[in-house]
Formats: structure tokens, sequence, C-alpha cells
């Protein structure tokens, strides 16, 4: 949470009081919004962790959206959006009949497993359509300048299991080059 010091001046002036006091409400409730976002994008909707990108910014980059292995009605895309020194590990998903399912996203550094720790980030328990469902997570973690990333999408479907992609670099779903 951003610790804000508020200095209102002389204590006699009320115009500045109150000033500073709605400025500590609205900063407050910034980091409240902030500090209440999902850890996962469960809702069944197209999902987004981390802020949205900066108006006026290039869009997502997209790999060609591939069938899935365990069920080829499904079509994945391994996708990333660049804004400043942020990068979004992002995938575009959808089905030709309906199909449940779980996207997973992570990060490499050439084969070896880099983000998220503990394993791939999951958006649990969509139902995909014939229309595409955009999936995005912030890479909170610093990025080493010059390394080639890739940016990896698996979309599960119920009871297929979690992609070990820690301890098999060879399981990467489809996936995208990053150069950072």
């Amino acid at each position: 949470m951003t610790q804000v010091n508020v200095r209102t001046g002389d204590s006699r002036n009320p115009t500045i009081l109150v000033l500073g006091a709605l400025a500590l409400i609205g900063l407050v409730a910034v980091s409240l919004s902030a500090l209440t976002g999902p850890r996962h994008g469960g809702d069944g909707g197209a999902a987004a962790s981390g802020p949205a990108p900066s108006a006026g910014k290039p869009g997502p980059v997209c790999a060609a959206a591939q069938p899935t292995p365990e069920d080829p009605n499904v079509t994945e895309a391994a996708c990333y959006l660049r804004d400043g020194d942020d990068l979004y590990l992002m995938a575009s998903v959808k089905a030709a009949t309906p199909a449940p399912a779980t996207v997973y996203l992570w990060l490499t550094a050439g084969s070896v497993y880099a983000y998220p720790a503990g394993g791939p980030y999951a958006f649990p328990r969509t139902t995909f359509t014939s229309t595409a469902q955009e999936f995005r997570h912030l890479v909170d973690m610093p990025l080493t300048r010059g390394v080639t990333y890739y940016v990896h999408v698996s979309t599960k479907p119920p009871g297929a299991g979690v992609p070990n992609a820690i301890k098999n670099p060879t399981v990467t779903g489809h996936s995208i080059e990053v150069r950072w």
C-alpha cells in the first residue's frame, strides 16, 4: 500500500483542510481497489489481472491460433503486450462449440521456466464459445534487457491437470517469442 503524507499548512484555513482530506480519501480508495483485485480470473468471462494498458500504446502481439492437443474444438493463441516497462502474458481462446476449460499462462527465458513462481498462472473453468476471449496477466517481476522470453499458453479441459512447466521445459503449450 502506498503511504500518503498530507501537509495541510495553516490549520486555521478550512479550504486547505478540506482539500487535504479529499486528496487522502481519493488515494485510500485507489489503494484499496488495487488490493482487492483478483489473483485468478475465475469469473468465467474474459479476464485480466493488472491495470489496463495506457491509451495510445500498441496492442497485443499474438501468434497464430492453433487447436489445443486435448480438444481440437478449442483454439488458443499465445500473446503478449508491452506497455512501457510492463509485460503482460496474454492468451486468446475460443471454441467451435461450447467447451469448458482452464487457461494457463507462463513465461520462460529460453528453455528455463521463469514466471510465475510455483507454476503457471490459471484462469479456472471458463466456458468457451465461438467468440474469442482474452486473458491477461501482468508479469510482476523485473525482466532482464537483452533476454529472449517466451509466453506460453495451454488450455486444458476439466480433469486434464496443470501443465508441469517448471520440471519439464518441453511442456510449452503454444508460445510466442518476446525479445526484451
